[in-house]
């Protein structure tokens, strides 16, 4: 004869609040209640996940376009132009003098020579492109080539 399937004993459970333990004898059926407690922790966990999820997706859909700067410091709103901020960009200087780029600030500027090209990724960060600082040294031009998904 086969053994028996034995049912696990619940543990007891405790509720505390304000440091102190709340009487559970009130509670007519303890196995609804704590079922309860478990979905609306799942509930509250699921809906994190789902954020979390929603803010890693990419639509695909691309952006190009292409900021003239001089060295009047300039912004692309890349979330209000396209509803949407950019996940990944590139780049591209196509001169004729080196240009400065800044992601979402204007404290970290990163130059960009003629003919190079800079790409930046952020997929799984917490902020993506938003804004797009732009500018080039007094009296100097440069074209700068964006490709980027939103």
């Amino acid at each position: 004869m086969p053994d028996e399937i034995q049912v696990p004993n619940l543990p007891d459970v405790k509720i505390i609040k304000d440091g102190k333990e709340v009487d559970t004898s009130a509670i007519d059926d303890y196995d609804p209640f704590m079922s309860f407690l478990m979905q609306a922790s799942i509930a509250a966990n699921t809906v994190k996940i789902r954020k979390q999820l929603e803010s890693e997706r990419i639509l695909g859909s691309p952006v190009q376009t292409v900021l003239n700067c001089d060295d009047t410091p300039r912004v692309l709103d890349v979330k209000n132009d396209y509803l949407r901020p950019l996940a990944v960009a590139s780049f591209s200087n196509d001169g004729p003098d080196t240009a400065y780029i800044s992601i979402n600030s204007l404290n970290n500027w990163q130059d960009l020579r003629n003919g190079e090209t800079y790409t930046i990724d952020l997929i799984k960060a917490d902020k993506r492109i938003e804004t797009i600082w732009y500018r080039c040294n007094q009296g100097e031009v440069a074209s700068i080539r964006v490709n980027g998904v939103l």
